[in-house]
């Protein structure tokens, strides 16, 4: 099971796994009542400049991811491996039951606000870059940069989040986790805890990460969460796996028998 980033959202994600499925619909209450405001209205309904504000973005992706993924485990549907991308992390630990759904919430909340101070609305911008190696992407960020910053990672607000990273409690993870820094599975709450320190300045490894799941055996990947921009990725980098998604109560049909017939 992967979970996405930022970039996957669109107003009236999750809307309809709302209205569905009770389980579901229990994620994005449990996300209001921890950030003490109506996160689920500005999901389902708009505006979208609110919802594209980074400090909005990364809560609202991670709470449609989880209300997915508790759809799919309602259904019996287990995983091997949990890998998220860049914010998808922080939502693979709760998933793998290492981080409180509430505690996680509020810390990408934290997370998006420093990115957002940082790099105020309508300034900068991110790309994403295929068939480059690392080396090729930073020589590339070099020769364009001029008299601006041109950066292959995040580079802001480290000391902040570690900070709050360490408030943050964390337990073994009950499913293993490919983290973003270092593409290896993880299970123990202290190298969980440092991965996501190092993720704030590392770039994310994912085609390394994807390529180790594929060295793991395994042969099925489910997007869980809004988009399907991670599915598109693993396609790129092996085309011998089978992709799915989960983010509506039709994908999530359709995942299911993908899976039991497997």
């Amino acid at each position: 099971m992967i979970f996405p980033g930022q970039g996957s959202q669109t107003v009236g994600m999750g809307l309809l796994l709302n209205r569905t499925f009770p389980e579901s619909r229990e994620v994005f209450q449990a996300a209001d009542a921890a950030l003490g405001e109506p996160l689920s209205r500005l999901i389902f309904a708009g505006p979208e400049q609110e919802l594209t504000l980074t400090a909005n973005t990364q809560p609202a992706v991670m709470t449609v991811s989880i209300a997915a993924w508790q759809a799919l485990r309602r259904r019996g549907i287990a995983a091997d491996f949990l890998a998220g991308h860049s914010l998808g992390e922080y939502t693979a630990l709760v998933a793998a039951g290492s981080m409180n759904f509430a505690d996680a919430v509020r810390l990408v909340r934290l997370r998006g606000s420093y990115m957002q101070q940082a790099l105020p609305a309508g300034e900068g911008a991110m790309a994403a870059v295929m068939g480059l190696d690392l080396e090729q992407v930073r020589q590339a960020c070099n020769e364009s940069a001029g008299a601006d910053v041109v950066s292959a990672a995040n580079m802001n607000s480290r000391a902040r989040l570690e900070r709050d990273i360490g408030r943050v409690d964390l337990r073994e993870a009950q499913i293993p986790i490919i983290t973003n820094s270092g593409a290896q599975p993880v299970r123990s709450a202290a190298e969980l805890r440092e991965a996501l320190v190092r993720q704030v300045t590392s770039p994310v490894q994912w085609v390394e990460s994807v390529r180790r799941l594929v060295s793991e055996g395994v042969d099925t990947f489910v997007e869980v969460g809004p988009g399907r921009v991670l599915s598109g990725l693993v396609r790129r980098i092996d085309r011998t796996v089978r992709v799915a998604n989960v983010e509506d109560p039709d994908s999530l049909a359709q995942t299911l028998s993908l899976l039991k017939a497997a």
